[in-house]
């Protein structure tokens, strides 16, 4: 069950990986929470799903816990994995006291509710002998007192959307190994460094966070970045006689 205004990807999905009947309310140019749950969740009584998903994004985690209170039903919010059961059941998972460990819930009531982190699940295997449909609706608008004032600017490339991530610290020995890391950078993928080298990082980093006391207390780049500049970042604040990091 999906809600999308473009239809191309929809029909690619269904084609190529045997997508069933996608629902589409139209006329829903601009997301707005509460006319989103008035649409969605008649739909899914008329339904009637095994498990409604997600995703674990700013717009997911603001619509799927008014949907589920509409249906009067529990969710398993920030999931990696969906694990069915022998007995035809749900197993969601999910990361718990900071990621500490992972707990598994069972939910007992239906539909079974999931909202499921970005690129947690693998995509579905090709299956061409699944045929869905497009149903069309018109949408359900209800008044809100939520008033766009404006558009923000577009936000840089988020870490948690990279394919890959490089780490490196103090696993690098040789030139050879910053040299490595530098061609994975210049190659597009996304490096994290951690050190404690004033030259090194200068050396290495188009971009450095600044940590003092587990808290990151500066962000510094492009012509920031001095040695100067990293020593009054760290020494900002007061200090707590045991020194900065």
């Amino acid at each position: 069950m999906f809600f999308f205004q473009a239809e191309d990807g929809i029909r690619d999905a269904q084609e190529s990986r045997g997508l069933g009947d996608v629902y589409k309310r139209q006329s829903l140019a601009s997301f707005d929470a509460l006319t989103y749950k008035q649409n969605l969740a008649p739909l899914v009584r008329e339904v009637n799903p095994s498990l409604v998903l997600f995703g674990a994004t700013f717009s997911g985690k603001s619509l799927a816990p008014r949907v589920a209170t509409a249906l009067e039903a529990g969710l398993t919010s920030n999931c990696t994995a969906i694990e069915l059961q022998d007995d035809g059941s749900l197993l969601q998972v999910r990361p718990a006291f900071t990621g500490n460990f992972l707990a598994y819930v069972k939910t007992k009531s239906s539909p079974a509710m999931a909202s499921v982190r970005y690129r947690a699940l693998e995509a579905a295997l090709k299956d061409s002998s699944r045929k869905g449909q497009i149903v069309k609706r018109p949408a359900v608008t209800t008044p809100t007192t939520i008033k766009v004032l404006g558009k923000g600017a577009p936000k840089e490339a988020s870490i948690a959307a990279a394919n890959v991530v490089v780490c490196a610290g103090r696993g690098l020995k040789k030139p050879e190994d910053v040299a490595l890391v530098k061609k994975l950078a210049d190659d597009g993928m996304s490096v994290t460094f951690i050190s404690s080298e004033l030259e090194e990082m200068l050396s290495i980093c188009s971009r450095l966070f600044i940590m003092r006391d587990r808290k990151m207390v500066g962000e510094l780049s492009g012509s920031q970045l001095s040695e100067d500049n990293i020593m009054k970042t760290i020494a900002g604040g007061e200090r707590n006689g045991e020194g900065t990091q």
